[in-house]
């Protein structure tokens, strides 16, 4: 019965191992898209300074030659720059919306690592008892195997610790 608590244990401590395996590989994920997408951002952020100077001077920015060289800097070609920003209305439209995706990613991240931490504490709760279960079944051997080599060193002592009458040792001397 022990035995089977053990092996239990022991599936479930597995399941556990796999389950913060993926989630830790989910975190390492999302961690990489939140670096990706920060860099995106801190990328275009300069950029959009920029334009918004420019916009706020009543200065149209396409007009503007340095126009090419605020993208270059940011290592963005116009017809990229021009492709990704056709999505969004305005400039600032799009740093609020890499803004969100950066903040969603962070959630997340933050939730993963959470996670991990949980599965790492059940993992280590398992292991804890696992140990004590064995430690305990160890115990419970090494007493049966002492009980087991003092009966067969002393057959008689069985009948004369029991609580059965003691009729039947005459008949065993005989």
């Amino acid at each position: 019965n022990l035995d089977n608590k053990i092996n239990q244990y022991r599936d479930t401590l597995q399941k556990l191992q796999n389950n913060l395996q993926n989630t830790e590989s989910e975190l390492q994920l999302t961690s990489q898209k939140l670096r990706q997408t920060k860099k995106r951002c801190s990328e275009f952020s300069d950029a959009i300074k920029a334009v918004l100077e420019f916009l706020k001077h009543n200065e149209n920015p396409i007009d503007i030659i340095q126009w090419n060289e605020i993208l270059k800097k940011n290592k963005k070609s116009v017809s990229k720059f021009g492709s990704e920003l056709k999505t969004y209305d305005t400039l600032t439209e799009y740093l609020v919306t890499l803004t969100h995706k950066i903040k969603a990613l962070e959630k997340q991240e933050n939730h993963l690592q959470t996670s991990v931490n949980d599965l790492q504490i059940h993992k280590r709760d398992l292991v804890a008892y696992i140990q004590f279960a064995e430690k305990k079944l160890d115990q419970k051997i090494t007493d049966a195997k002492k009980e087991i080599d003092d009966l067969s060193s002393n057959p008689f002592r069985m009948i004369l610790n029991s609580d059965k009458p003691h009729h039947v040792l005459p008949v065993l001397l005989m």
